[in-house]
């Protein structure tokens, strides 16, 4: 479902049995690396095999989380909306940048070195300033949802509790309607937990 800020920086508002929660954020650019505790992929035209490896969790901590292009992409921009006073969902600078295509088959980006006693929480989030009704689509497994993109601040489509499959791995489909131009990927917080925690349905919170 949908998710819309409500104070705070960079986490879920999420309550459970502890505290034992991993964060991971990834900011999708090609120029204009942000600094920690985001992870940049920083490949201006993303090719299929790049990866991205070695993750790290919000503490600066190596997750053993690798990233990896299933396709080629179309290329990266920095047309992201942004609020000019960092109060959007993520910091302007997050926002800002995206990877883009025009292809009418879904992009796929695929997560390793994931744990089967673990459970995974994916916000992602995507944004181009002008414009309206730019609809992109995200989907885990059998779970999809859409996002307008357009001039978008405050929105992410979060899928709740994924497994990985038995390779250790989860992967994330972006792909858009046939009548729209493109689709965009700007960012992701992934949060980690064990998969004994209660997962409360709540609201993410920039």
């Amino acid at each position: 479902g949908k998710a819309a800020p409500d104070g705070g920086v960079g986490e879920f508002n999420i309550q459970v049995l502890n505290n034992n929660i991993l964060t991971v954020n990834i900011n999708f650019n090609g120029k204009m690396n942000v600094s920690a505790p985001w992870n940049n992929t920083g490949i201006v035209n993303p090719k299929s095999g790049n990866v991205v490896a070695g993750l790290k969790d919000t503490n600066g901590f190596s997750t053993g989380i690798d990233l990896t292009f299933q396709e080629n992409w179309l290329g990266s921009n920095t047309l992201g909306a942004i609020t000019g006073n960092n109060s959007g969902l993520y910091p302007d600078s997050v926002m800002q940048t995206s990877y883009w295509d025009n292809s009418t088959s879904d992009k796929h980006i695929i997560f390793s070195g994931l744990s089967a006693a673990r459970r995974y929480t994916f916000a992602i989030f995507g944004s181009r300033s002008g414009g309206s009704g730019q609809t992109s689509i995200y989907s885990i497994g059998d779970q999809m949802d859409t996002l307008d993109v357009s001039n978008n601040v405050s929105q992410a489509v979060v899928f709740r509790d994924i497994s990985p499959d038995t390779s250790g791995r989860i992967t994330v489909s972006i792909g858009k309607p046939t009548n729209i131009m493109y689709s965009y990927l700007n960012a992701m917080v992934i949060q980690i937990y064990d998969s004994s925690l209660i997962m409360a349905p709540s609201n993410l919170i920039a």
